[in-house]
């Protein structure tokens, strides 16, 4: 992540590593190859979209009106959706 502007992610990175026991260099370069690609290397913690194409997305847990701007991706994941912010 040449672009990367935040290396104190790294012990948050590395931990979430431990707790999804991501442990396999394969399984390591896929979370990470994700994690760059969903955040444009760490510079995004806030989906860049107006969060629109979620509204009334129930495979999401989007069941309200306006759940589409309230759950809209946020983090390096871009966790998306009312019941993925349950869950998570």
């Amino acid at each position: 992540m040449p672009n990367c502007k935040h290396p104190e992610y790294l012990s948050h990175i590395n931990a979430a590593l431990v707790e999804g026991s991501i442990t396999t260099c394969h399984r390591k370069a896929a979370f990470l190859a994700q994690l760059t690609h969903e955040s444009g290397q760490l510079m995004y913690m806030e989906e860049i979209a107006s969060g629109a194409a979620y509204e009334g997305r129930k495979d999401l847990g989007n069941t309200q009106p306006s759940d589409d701007k309230r759950s809209k991706g946020r983090g390096p994941i871009q966790l998306a959706g009312q019941g993925n912010d349950r869950a998570a």
